[in-house]
């Protein structure tokens, strides 16, 4: 598997097409915008990719990401793989946020990434077929249109998009847009640009002439049969008459009447926001799934290399037992190493007997065997920890011995890559008798490619080789 950076301006038609078939079209990104792409390639076929997007005005510290991998190519390593060329060109760009809006069937992915779940959402759907008049309440009066606001209105329209922002955020670390009178009109531009029918039905309130509430809703030419409700906002000053529902309403009229091909309309409404809630379920909304927002820390969210740093492969540490997440006697047991990612012994590790398991709160050393994305997998030093099946390594005493003279740290060996591992970016190396596991960032090698290793080190305990690429160019 690679994971490359995709450029649709410079791929060829048929590294286009393959990325499509998987991604759907590639965007044209609204104004002030860029999209960046990555895609998990299995030989000449996409098995995944990642889209991001990047704001240049608001913003600015987040990187708004989506993640897709092919249902039959889960589980391999595409996801986090991707997500790990994500992180390292965030980072690069300055940015400190990573966030994912409307993950799905990606939820317990997310979470054991790293990831923290700041809202949740539900995904709405109205399958168009009539609409109820609401009357428009006494003191207002409906403007519509499509494309470019009215020049008169456009100041108070500005003023309106603004209520957005008493929306809940929950738990979101994200700024709403700063808008003035250009911005709206390059903004209309980018709709046309993009085969977009961009329209806004607006509530003015007819003693100030000022734009009480608006409602938004695009279709794209690509998919003419859908339309997607966006922002419905009424301002402070005008709350309680009925404008969400009376807007609302009047947008699906008016989308009955020019557009008969729309067959539906969908929508999100956060799971906290019961007003919106409840105008929708009026209106006939149907939930069809829950969807969640994640966000993290660019820095934090990425504890491969954290646990790297922290805690290199055959280090000796000390930790806590921490928990035992599933009944005693399976699966193994959480380590508190102080600092995070958490520690990892696992049941092949530990007494046969689940009630000789060391309790939590007994404190001991571990050796760090394997790196995993969100936790570190350890091998207990304290023989009260251990099972009396986990034996250090096959080699006898003299065996060991002489393999460590054969091959003492600061010499080369030549080796031939075996597995890759992209989920835990690391390769597994072989030689002689030896098995050893490479770490990697950057491009993986591939399996059967030989070259060159020079021998780091040796565990005494579990009688390991450790490598590294003789060559930089491998690091």
């Amino acid at each position: 598997m690679r994971i490359l950076p995709f450029d649709p301006s410079s791929c060829t038609e048929a590294g286009k097409l393959a990325f499509e078939a998987v991604a759907g079209p590639v965007l044209v990104p609204r104004a002030g915008r860029r999209l960046r792409y990555w895609a998990a390639w299995q030989d000449d076929v996409v098995t995944g990719f990642a889209r991001v997007t990047l704001q240049d005005e608001q913003n600015r510290h987040v990187g708004f990401t989506s993640i897709e991998v092919q249902p039959e190519h889960r589980d391999h390593g595409a996801g986090t793989g991707l997500l790990r060329e994500v992180l390292e060109a965030l980072a690069a760009e300055g940015r400190t946020t990573i966030y994912f809006e409307g993950v799905t069937d990606g939820a317990g992915w997310a979470g054991r990434r790293g990831l923290s779940l700041v809202q949740t959402t539900l995904q709405l759907q109205l399958d168009v077929s009539g609409v109820d008049s609401v009357p428009v309440p006494d003191g207002y009066r409906l403007v519509s249109w499509s494309g470019h606001a009215p020049e008169d209105l456009i100041a108070s329209y500005i003023q309106a998009k603004y209520a957005i922002a008493d929306a809940p955020l929950d738990g979101q670390s994200i700024e709403f847009p700063v808008w003035t009178a250009e911005k709206i009109r390059t903004l209309a531009d980018s709709f046309a640009a993009r085969d977009c029918e961009h329209r806004v039905v607006a509530a003015v309130h007819e003693a100030t002439g000022d734009v009480a509430g608006i409602t938004e809703l695009e279709i794209y030419a690509s998919d003419p049969e859908q339309a997607l409700q966006q922002d419905t906002v009424v301002t402070s000053a005008h709350r309680g008459h009925g404008l969400g529902l009376c807007l609302k309403t009047a947008m699906l009229a008016w989308l009955i009447a020019e557009r008969p091909a729309v067959r539906t309309v969908r929508t999100t409404n956060a799971a906290s926001n019961k007003h919106m809630r409840a105008i929708n379920e009026r209106l006939g909304f149907t939930m069809t799934s829950m969807a969640y927002n994640f966000q993290a820390m660019v820095r934090d969210a990425d504890q491969l290399t954290a646990g790297r740093r922290r805690y290199p492969t055959g280090s000796r540490v000390r930790g806590t037992i921490a928990e035992t997440p599933w009944p005693a006697g399976r699966t193994g047991l959480f380590v508190d190493l102080g600092l995070g990612p958490q520690g990892f012994v696992d049941v092949l590790h530990l007494p046969l007997e689940a009630e000789s398991w060391p309790e939590a709160g007994r404190a001991g050393w571990f050796e760090v065997l394997q790196h995993d994305w969100h936790q570190i997998r350890l091998y207990p030093l304290d023989a009260g920890m251990r099972s009396p099946r986990s034996k250090p390594g096959r080699w006898s005493g003299e065996e060991w011995a002489a393999l460590t003279a054969k091959y003492p740290a600061g010499s080369v060996v030549t080796g031939t890559v075996t597995d890759v591992f992209a989920s835990n970016r690391e390769y597994s190396v072989v030689f002689d008798d030896f098995r050893s596991s490479v770490e990697y960032s950057g491009a993986p090698p591939l399996a059967g490619e030989t070259g060159e290793f020079e021998v780091t080190g040796h565990s005494e305990w579990t009688r390991l080789v450790f490598v590294r690429p003789a060559s930089a160019a491998r690091r």
